[in-house]
């Protein structure tokens, strides 16, 4: 692993294609509050949310960002002057600041400076009025060859590189809120947690497989990380990995196919487990499949990975094959049988 590479090595060896960050859908209590702001005609799309330790949830939406308390309501929300990225979360940048990329540039928020005469929005990193600017995808950046690169915030330079290939060359990352960069490699159904700030390796953890090679987790205000699986179990790790399966009863029948969502309190993730007529796992070489007989029923789950506390679980009989049709599109380690 290579520490404070500067830009123009990198840039020197461009070209290769790179893999965006992926994060996570911001809960429907929180668009409700959203759109029904009196001023707003429709409603907007959020991006993808970043959750601090002060409890508030954040998001951008076009041009601006908002600042959500744990019960929905919006704290504050700022104009960014630039229309920020909603595929990539906004991003913690330490003393109360954050990072946000919005069109070719990355901006700095001070969140202290709102309502005063001080600037609250500043360019971080970008093109100057008038100078074109390539596309940025993130803090950290990821190539085809299976490299990950992180961004310093106080230079025109990379903090570190680190070399992921032996895992895999195609992986997502995911900003954590507790000094953390999670990388999971979807082929071989691994977790990374990295240091963010030396990018070093704290630990590595298998899971079950997964129904899109996108699939990303989520991360809560407890610094638990969240991935369901095609096995049926959502498995959550601790800032120091340690494992939670959920539920604890028998899930032979069942599949998660899509990523938790995090609730508006920060702290607990909604699932959503399809109970299917039956399921067959098996493996061929490296890869696990699973063969599964039509849905029968959805259930959905509220619950805090950090204590095992379930508020609520619904079960939703009756055809059910809307939740299903758009996967199919996309499945790599899952058949269905109908």
């Amino acid at each position: 692993m290579r520490h404070d590479v500067p830009l123009t090595e990198i840039e020197n060896g461009a070209g290769k294609e790179q893999n965006r960050s992926i994060g996570f859908p911001v809960p429907a209590k929180c668009i409700e509050r959203l759109t029904q702001e009196p001023w707003r005609k429709s409603a907007r799309r959020l991006s993808k949310p970043l959750v601090r330790d002060d409890g508030r949830v954040y998001s951008c939406s076009e041009r601006n960002l908002f600042a959500f308390e744990s019960n929905g309501s919006i704290a504050w929300t700022v104009n960014v002057n630039y229309t920020c990225n909603d595929r990539i979360a906004p991003i913690h940048g330490g003393s109360r600041k954050i990072y946000l990329v919005a069109e070719n540039r990355v901006l700095r928020i001070n969140p202290l400076n709102i309502g005063t005469s001080e600037p609250a929005v500043e360019v971080f990193f970008g093109p100057k009025p008038g100078e074109e600017g390539g596309e940025i995808i993130g803090i950290a950046i990821s190539n085809t060859e299976g490299e990950l690169y992180s961004l310093s915030v106080r230079s025109p330079r990379f903090k570190w590189v680190q070399d992921l290939s032996s895992f895999d060359k195609s992986f997502t990352i995911t900003p954590g809120n507790n000094g953390r960069l999670y990388v999971t490699v979807a082929v071989k159904a691994i977790l990374l947690a990295l240091d963010v700030n030396t990018g070093t390796v704290l630990w590595q953890r298998n899971f079950g497989p997964l129904s899109t090679a996108d699939c990303a987790p989520v991360i809560d205000s407890n610094g638990w990380v969240s991935i369901g699986s095609l096995n049926g179990f959502l498995y959550s790790f601790s800032p120091t990995g340690i494992l939670k399966k959920f539920p604890k009863a028998d899930a032979e029948d069942s599949v998660l196919q899509f990523s938790p969502l995090l609730d508006c309190s920060g702290y607990a993730v909604y699932i959503s487990q399809t109970v299917m007529d039956g399921k067959i796992s098996h493996t061929i070489g490296e890869y696990n499949y699973i063969s599964a007989l039509k849905p029968v029923k959805v259930v959905f789950t509220l619950l805090v990975p950090a204590t095992g506390s379930v508020y609520w679980s619904e079960s939703y009989p009756g055809n059910s094959n809307f939740i299903v049709l758009k996967s199919l599109v996309y499945f790599r380690n899952i058949s269905f049988i109908t």
